[in-house]
């Protein structure tokens, strides 16, 4: 608000202040005049009348000046220009305090606008850094049924060591034996008429193997040998039946033994115990060798037997079907590496096995393109990638643990083996009369 003054007041004062200034002006100018034309000092020179009028003003301009001071600082100032000032002076201070409000007000705005914008990009960032990639959604649905498909790997290698125990000690409890409990004799036949049946191929042994005619009831294999092609020495095959399938059809629940099973079997008893023992009679169980029982000697034999056989029966539980829980988001990935559902099922069985899952885990998810486009994601997903691979890495590890447990036990195996003709001596010449 600009400060309204009239002007008749303006016009007064300024005259007063004018005219007193040009009366002061025009005596001083006077009485230097005169007294600088004077040829003597000034205080020698008479005063002149104009000296006398000075003097004589001189008190009675002091006199107006100071009424001129007095009514100026008391009278105008107080009632004029003070009241005027005042107003002023409060109209500044209200548009003052006006202004600070509009300013805080665009304060408040910024801060409004910079936290609204703050809480949007944290709001963003929290949608980007929780927001899960495919690629664990890949990892979470492979592992659903590894957890299960592992402790039924673990029942079924159980399942197969207590058929070979059974086997071993010609045990007679159902099947659980096989026809070992008959004795030496009825088993080899049994397995005779199993591979002139299925495993035989008519070809092998320059084709002498089988004959013609009257000749085919003297040969091995009969005129024909096996009639399935896809199962012709399968119970030599280690590579073809055990080493490059991932899953096999083994260890199913129901009492039916499936021809993969079979196989794998007759594979096992062709590496492991091939000749079966002979029974033991009643009488002969007491008898003593050495300080030892037959049988005492012959469960000797079973035990490092099964030290041997549990590498191979571990790798046929990796291998034996699983719980088929993932079994379809299974199949849909493998089918993304290029593989049609009837190859995938092939290759990976219609209920992967755990070395099956493992196997598409540790190797065959890198061999996707999608995987490495996955990796161009948010850092926080990247780093869940990374996490999941490690933990992929962590079971790989302890089965790795586990294959040094038994390369250990068979290492340990070998060396009591080795030491056994230092052990059998002893009892032939006590320690101490050895002269070597």
């Amino acid at each position: 608000m600009i400060l309204k003054i009239r002007k008749k007041h303006c016009v007064s004062i300024l005259a007063t202040a004018v005219c007193t200034a040009l009366v002061y002006i025009m005596f001083m100018q006077s009485a230097f005049a005169h007294c600088c034309g004077c040829p003597a000092p000034c205080s020698r020179c008479k005063p002149t009348q104009t000296e006398e009028a000075e003097v004589n003003i001189r008190p009675y301009f002091r006199d107006r000046m100071t009424e001129y001071r007095n009514w100026f600082t008391s009278e105008f100032f107080i009632s004029r220009i003070q009241p005027d000032w005042m107003l002023a002076t409060q109209q500044l201070s209200t548009v003052s305090i006006m202004q600070v409000g509009i300013v805080g007000g665009f304060f408040d705005a910024k801060h409004l606008l910079e936290t609204t914008r703050l809480m949007d990009k944290m709001r963003v960032d929290a949608i980007k850094e929780y927001q899960p990639s495919e690629a664990m959604c890949r990892f979470a649905t492979v592992t659903t049924g590894l957890a299960s498909t592992e402790q039924k790997q673990n029942a079924t290698q159980i399942g197969y060591s207590e058929k070979s125990v059974g086997r071993l000690l010609l045990n007679s409890e159902g099947n659980r034996g096989s026809f070992s409990s008959l004795g030496e004799e009825i088993e080899a036949e049994a397995r005779v008429r199993q591979f002139r049946k299925i495993y035989c191929d008519k070809d092998d042994n320059a084709g002498h193997l089988v004959g013609t005619g009257a000749n085919g009831a003297k040969a091995l294999c009969g005129t024909t040998g096996g009639t399935d092609p896809n199962r012709l020495n399968n119970d030599v095959n280690y590579t073809k039946i055990l080493d490059q399938p991932l899953t096999l059809n083994v260890g199913n629940v129901d009492t039916e033994m499936t021809t993969e099973e079979q196989d794998i079997l007759a594979l096992a008893d062709n590496i492991y115990h091939y000749k079966g023992f002979e029974k033991i009679q009643p009488q002969n169980l007491f008898t003593i060798y050495g300080s030892l029982s037959p049988w005492i000697s012959l469960m000797s034999y079973a035990s490092k037997s099964e030290v041997a056989q549990s590498s191979f029966y571990n790798l046929v539980s990796e291998k034996s079907a699983g719980t088929g829980v993932s079994s379809k988001y299974f199949i849909d990935l493998v089918q993304e590496l290029g593989y049609n559902e009837e190859d995938a099922k092939e290759l990976f069985g219609e209920k992967p096995s755990y070395y099956a899952q493992m196997e598409l885990l540790t190797k065959k998810l890198y061999q996707n393109p999608n995987f490495f486009v996955s990796l161009i994601d948010t850092p926080n997903n990247v780093n869940r990638q990374l996490a999941s691979l490690e933990t992929f890495e962590v079971m790989q590890k302890r089965d790795f643990y586990h294959g040094l447990v038994r390369q250990e036990m068979l290492l340990s195996l070998i060396l009591e083996e080795l030491t056994q003709p230092r052990h059998r001596l002893l009892y032939v010449r006590p320690l101490g009369n050895d002269n070597d």
